[in-house]
């Protein structure tokens, strides 16, 4: 059961450990609003948010420079992906936005039996410190990247790049997401080049990072779903053996059965 004391924002979850800075991100959403985007790296970064509201005309006069310098330089270390026709574009425009505009990436799963869709809500974040060491947090929400009210379930990982050679075979499937994006994944416009540079440099890294989980997460297995090397049918999102949702689908079953027939209801299957 989640706790509903037990908070925390997304500002706060994206802000670099102790003794690190934010290097680089990777963010995937459906539907992206620019102007909940652009308030990520001002708010972790300590900026009021009123960088984002002043008029056109205000921020020609000069506005709160410090918030616009830092949204100007965070949105080139960001690679962020969202699903074609799904990006919120406030009415009314501020010039900021155009420092997002060769942040964001629209792309089009192509249709394979049935129309695709782009639907994952993952962040990659990247963080070096004053000796080059290399630390990855891995964030997967349950809601977009938008002002949704909704409450938000988030889980993260946090892990340290080793530089082995060979991969970390749990690590794997990131790496598999990461490398799809942009060409199993296409993206309607070319990608620039900064952005396969950073698909190829966190593909390269993940997969040999050593995520590690907090008191609250015994075990975690990377499932993505629709590329390559991980296509399933329905049924086996839960029901199969080799998924990874098999014990708490047997688990579940079980209790729901127990349940039924303890209040003298006739037995249905999951």
């Amino acid at each position: 059961m989640l706790d509903p004391q037990q908070r925390r924002l997304l500002t706060d979850i994206v802000r670099a450990p102790q003794g690190y800075e934010f290097d680089q991100a990777i963010a995937c959403t459906y539907s992206l609003d620019l102007m909940a985007l652009a308030s990520i790296p001002l708010l972790a970064q300590g900026h009021e948010s009123d960088a984002l509201t002043a008029s056109s005309e205000g921020a020609s006069r000069g506005g709160p420079l410090a918030g616009k310098e830092c949204l100007r330089r965070a949105m080139s270390r960001y690679s962020v992906f969202c699903q074609s026709g799904a990006l919120h574009v406030p009415e009314q425009p501020r010039p900021l936005f155009l420092w997002l505009e060769r942040s964001v990436v629209e792309v089009q799963v192509p249709a394979g039996n049935g129309p695709g869709v782009f639907h994952p809500k993952l962040w990659l974040l990247r963080f070096v410190n004053e000796v080059d060491a290399v630390r990855y947090r891995l964030i997967v929400l349950s809601r977009n990247l938008t002002f949704d009210r909704s409450w938000d379930v988030v889980a993260t990982l946090e892990g340290d790049f080793t530089g082995r050679k060979n991969r970390i075979s749990a690590s794997v499937p990131i790496s598999e997401f990461v490398t799809a994006l942009g060409s199993e994944i296409p993206s309607i416009r070319p990608l620039a080049p900064e952005h396969r540079d950073r698909i190829r440099l966190f593909a390269e890294e993940v997969a040999r990072v050593q995520f590690l989980a907090d008191g609250e997460c015994e075990s975690w297995v990377f499932w993505p779903i629709g590329i390559k090397g991980h296509r399933y049918a329905v049924k086996d999102l839960f029901a199969s053996e080799a998924s990874p949702f098999a014990s708490w689908f047997r688990k579940s079953k079980a209790e729901s059965s127990l349940k039924c027939n303890g209040f003298g209801s006739k037995r249905v299957p999951l």
